[in-house]
């Protein structure tokens, strides 16, 4: 979900010929061509595997890195079963800044928390922030539709998080498989961190869960960060001395 970039355009105004105090007509400094933390960009992988739906994906033994920092606007880290209708469940890890970049999660504390989101045709919910992740660790995550019913449940290690009883309820039944590096605001190198580590992919059909066979860049908006693909059931968003972003490609559906 890529939002346009917000531009501050600041006017000189021109007193003297008018006549007017050039000192009263001064314009206000502004920070001209800062984005705002709504602003996301993502290095994405996929499981390239013709196309095929799944009903859910998980990285276990060891897992998703969690990291730690400061951001400015967000850091996230999340595991995403996506379709051609931009309906979308996702789970992981967010440290979100003190300017808020997502505001249904309630938390600018600059602390890892557990991510549980959806989004039907585009329009995001989310789970509110509660507890705190330990940095410098892996952890398990999971998200899937085992009823094949459209109704997704999100687990963070073994406990679920996220879609009570009978889970969240969306026209998602089953889509492609993603991990996702992310970062918000400003897509400058050195800006906030979009760095993430998956180690232990596995997708869930009817015939039960199974390693990632396959890993392919599905999309690269990220200055300063690209996608190193260790193992078919491993990879890394991690950084690099680079000054554009990859072009990103309509996503292959």
């Amino acid at each position: 979900m890529l939002r346009s970039l917000t531009i501050l355009v600041a006017a000189a105004l021109v007193g003297a010929a008018l006549g007017l105090s050039v000192s009263l007509l001064k314009p206000q400094p502004v920070q001209a061509d800062i984005p705002s933390c709504s602003d996301q960009y993502n290095v994405v992988a996929w499981m390239k595997d013709g196309g095929n739906p799944h009903l859910g994906e998980r990285v276990i033994n060891p897992g998703m890195y969690t990291y730690g920092g400061s951001p400015v606007c967000a850091h996230l880290s999340t595991l995403d079963v996506f379709d051609d209708a931009q309906n979308q469940v996702e789970v992981g890890w967010v440290i979100e800044g003190a300017q808020s970049a997502i505001p249904c999660l309630q938390a600018t504390d600059d602390i890892p928390h557990i991510f549980a989101a959806y989004e039907v045709a585009g329009s995001q919910q989310c789970k509110p922030a509660n507890g705190s992740l330990t940095s410098g660790q892996y952890d398990g995550y999971r998200v899937d539709d085992a009823a094949a019913n459209g109704c997704w449940k999100f687990y963070h290690n073994s406990d679920q998080v996220y879609g009570g009883t009978t889970g969240i309820c969306i026209p998602q039944q089953r889509g492609d498989i993603l991990t996702n590096g992310e970062r918000h605001g400003n897509n400058t190198p050195g800006a906030d961190s979009a760095a993430a580590i998956f180690d232990g992919l596995q997708y869930y059909s009817t015939a039960g869960w199974d390693g990632w066979n396959s890993t392919e860049l599905a999309c690269d908006l990220v200055n300063g960060y690209d996608l190193a693909i260790d193992s078919l059931t491993k990879n890394r968003v991690y950084q690099v001395s680079v000054t554009d972003p990859n072009d990103c490609p309509d996503f292959p559906h």
